[in-house]
């Protein structure tokens, strides 16, 4: 579900992902979906939990336009959908009775 690009650098260290190689007969598809990696979602989380607290916090006095921008730099909501975009796919794939490795 990573992005496409993340998996081939990993192949230059020595990573990587699934070989169709190692499925001869079984149709095997594999999807980039294209979520974040697990720093970037980390890191956007944080930064909407601190944007929240910032908002909160009486002492700060971070006004609504600074707060809706704090949220929209945070990148969480793109990440969360895209989160539920990809777990969509792999819902769907799973009710078509279809083996999903994620």
């Amino acid at each position: 579900v990573r992005p496409q690009v993340n998996a081939v650098a990993n192949m230059a260290k020595g990573g990587g992902y699934e070989n169709r190689r190692h499925y001869v007969g079984i149709n095997v598809e594999i999807a980039f979906l294209g979520i974040p990696n697990v720093h970037v979602v980390r890191r956007s989380f944080r930064d909407i939990c601190n944007a929240c607290v910032d908002y909160l916090d009486q002492s700060v006095k971070t006004d609504i336009y600074t707060f809706h921008e704090s949220i929209t730099r945070s990148q969480w909501l793109p990440n969360v959908a895209k989160i539920l975009e990809t777990s969509a796919i792999i819902v769907s794939k799973m009710l078509e009775d279809i083996s999903v490795l994620v």
